[in-house]
């Protein structure tokens, strides 16, 4: 099992590799961009498919992930 986060930050690229990891099987999760200081890679990895949320709903969807 893996589990990608993507936080704020600018880097765009990450998203792919982020999206990569769930066409694998894994788990791909984006900070909300509205909670980003920069959203630029939580929204790009959005658009590839990711899920997004704040970040205590993120971490239950981890636990959630791992129990599967």
């Amino acid at each position: 099992h893996s589990v990608v986060f993507v936080l704020s930050g600018a880097a765009y690229e990450t998203a792919a590799e982020a999206a990569y990891v769930q066409s694998q099987g894994g788990l791909a999760l984006a900070q909300d961009p509205s909670n980003c200081f920069e959203p630029v890679a939580a929204e790009a990895l959005v658009k590839l498919g990711g899920k997004t949320a704040d970040i205590p709903t993120l971490a239950n969807m981890v636990l959630e992930y791992f129990k599967r």
